[in-house]
């Protein structure tokens, strides 16, 4: 049901609110304003009449919650806050679509902190998205007409960067480990 909702036209000159999760790879390249920003210009450049001119209204508003180097359990409580219930005023605050992007590493289970066995940091971030996001969002976005959660997969990278080849492998490897 939400996902049909959100498949569902915006109606014209309305707004998408988007709520973007993540840390440098939602937030990079600066110069475009991350992820959102090149998303913008893809729906302007849909939007690019005959004449260069746009021929419709901004549809996106972007919201960001984003650190350098953070998985989605660090960005836990921070979500939990900006999207805590303060009542039915508070319903212009509730994103339309929530994009979350996890510490590149994780989905591969790579080692993310000092002490952690491999798949460890894996294995916390699933439980976080059960038992908080999961709830969270399913009562925060029941509430919207567009209601969406996408979430935005990194990629691999090569062992020298990641420096974990006993555990993620090469590019392939890790590439294989993040989609799994």
């Amino acid at each position: 049901e939400i996902f049909e909702r959100a498949m569902a036209p915006i109606p014209s000159g309305a707004a998408l609110n988007i709520l973007w999760v993540g840390n440098s790879y939602t937030y990079m390249p600066e110069r475009h304003g991350g992820l959102p920003g090149v998303l913008d210009m893809l729906v302007a450049a849909e939007d690019m009449g005959a004449d260069g001119t746009l021929a419709g209204e901004q549809k996106l508003q972007h919201r960001r919650l984003v650190r350098g180097g953070v998985g989605l359990t660090s960005l836990a409580p921070d979500l939990e806050e900006l999207l805590a219930d303060r009542g039915d005023d508070d319903l212009a605050a509730v994103p339309d679509v929530v994009v979350l992007q996890d510490q590149s590493l994780t989905p591969a289970g790579g080692l993310v902190a000092k002490g952690q066995r491999a798949g460890e940091a894996k294995e916390t971030t699933l439980d976080v998205l059960r038992t908080r996001y999961a709830p969270l969002l399913r009562e925060r976005l029941g509430r919207s007409e567009h209601a969406g959660v996408v979430l935005y997969q990194t990629w691999g990278r090569p062992a020298e960067l990641h420096r974990q080849p006993d555990v993620l492998g090469d590019f392939e490897s890790m590439s294989r480990k993040t989609i799994a």
